[in-house]
């Protein structure tokens, strides 16, 4: 998975993920990104930064 600065567009970095992600939803608070791995039959969990 790319990460982005949301104000430039530019790629900052990667963050190794299951195989095939799908979908993402946001915890309470938005402090951690759930994302989907449809081709792993799992769920990788990323801290945002705030």
């Amino acid at each position: 998975m790319n990460i982005f600065d949301t104000r430039t567009n530019a790629v900052l970095g990667e963050v190794a993920v299951g195989d095939d992600p799908r979908y993402t939803a946001s915890g309470p608070g938005g402090r951690f990104l759930y994302l989907t791995n449809t081709g792993s039959h799992s769920v990788s969990v990323l801290t945002l930064a705030h």
